[in-house]
């Protein structure tokens, strides 16, 4: 909250409800999850590596974790813990940029963020493990953090502005996220991903599903297997054209008109990306429908020209 509140982002109001919401034992709205995760989206599509939009875009998957979303294969405080320690990375970083931080040598710069969240979560833990023999304890941790953030708030204050940055969305200085009101043509907001945690929670409320696009890399294969996969899943969450790579260069195309071999896609239901992205077996991205149509012709041209060998 410290940071955000430096950086005056929009993302800080629904930070809070997410916080209340937790501390109470309660779900944050629906709403709350799409916004914090459409910023994180549309971040991811502008390509945006560093600076405050991609700082923020970390705290909000902090918050989303913290509802309970999109957990993966780790408990919730574990994914918290976890991302909190990556937005201050990310901070770090921007003020090694500029000089202010000094990330390598053998003494580690005690001015780190990072550091300093670290140090803040072994107390935390100090004070949940006692919490049953030394209540008080937690209620003085809590109050010392109060405390220590009232001084943190004063301190990114100066350094958000030694930075240079201003409030802004992912799409720069013309985007009015979460308002919207720019209207641009490219909007990177309006633009999001069929299986993201937002996707979900709007068909839940009646958004339309959309048609997605999987790319899944097999860690350990048998030599007859395909060891790479594009998949172009349909609204029912079925494939309906898939290529298949294999390790002699082969490309096996299914589905479509113009298949090679008498091979149909699979009428399994293909799992959302989350579920995939939590397997150990594979390495999975979703991928853009222009790169599984620029795959999809190349194969095409291969068959037509030869055995079909990449």
């Amino acid at each position: 909250m410290p940071l955000l509140d430096a950086l005056r982002s929009p993302l800080a109001s629904r930070y809070n409800v997410v916080l209340e919401n937790v501390r109470r034992g309660g779900v944050p709205p629906d709403s709350t999850i799409i916004d914090l995760d459409g910023y994180c989206e549309a971040v991811d599509r502008s390509g945006d590596d560093g600076g405050s939009s991609r700082v923020q875009a970390i705290i909000a998957s902090t918050a989303i974790r913290a509802s309970g979303f999109s957990l993966g294969r780790l408990s919730r405080r574990d994914a918290v813990r976890f991302a909190a320690d990556d937005a201050w990375r990310a901070f770090d970083w921007e003020l090694y940029k500029v000089g202010w931080l000094q990330l390598s040598g053998d003494e580690p710069d005690s001015r780190s963020f990072q550091l300093r969240e670290q140090a803040a979560q072994d107390l935390d833990d100090l004070a949940l493990a006692n919490i049953s023999s030394s209540p008080k304890g937690m209620t003085n941790r809590l109050l010392s953090l109060e405390s220590e953030n009232a001084a943190l708030r004063h301190q990114l204050f100066g350094l958000v502005r030694d930075l240079g940055w201003t409030p802004q969305g992912p799409c720069g200085g013309q985007c009015d996220w979460p308002v919207c009101a720019s209207g641009l043509i490219d909007c990177v907001h309006g633009s999001w991903r069929q299986q993201a945690v937002g996707a979900v929670l709007r068909r839940k409320h009646g958004a339309a599903a959309r048609i997605w696009y999987v790319q899944i890399r097999f860690r350990k294969r048998d030599k007859s297997a395909p060891v790479n996969s594009m998949i172009e899943v349909g609204v029912d969450g079925r494939e309906m054209r898939k290529l298949e790579f294999y390790r002699d260069g082969i490309v096996e195309k299914v589905g479509g008109s113009d298949a090679r071999r008498e091979v149909f896609p699979s009428d399994l239901l293909v799992p959302p990306l989350s579920e995939l992205e939590s397997r150990d077996d594979i390495f999975v991205k979703e991928i853009s429908k222009d790169h599984f149509e620029e795959m999809w012709v190349r194969a095409a041209a291969r068959s037509e020209t030869s055995t079909g060998q990449w």
